[in-house]
């Protein structure tokens, strides 16, 4: 997941770091001894619970900015 406007390339660049890193045998051990469940979404997939997760504190929107202010 890349910030809006990461031109394809690079986010192209980033998703198959990811793809080696989740292949690589010295990060899966390392992962297995941390109790890290390495189970990734793809880039679409990732998005779209992002974008869920977000949708869903739009309720909180309100509340969020009076406390952002009162903490000012």
């Amino acid at each position: 997941m890349t910030p809006p406007g990461v031109p394809k390339a690079h986010v192209e660049i980033l998703e198959d770091a990811l793809a080696k890193t989740l292949k690589d045998l010295e990060f899966l051990s390392w992962a297995k001894g941390a109790g890290v469940d390495v189970a990734p979404l793809s880039g679409e997939e990732n998005l779209k619970m992002v974008s869920k997760f977000f949708g869903q504190l739009e309720q909180y929107k309100a509340d969020i900015e009076k406390y952002m202010k009162e903490a000012k």
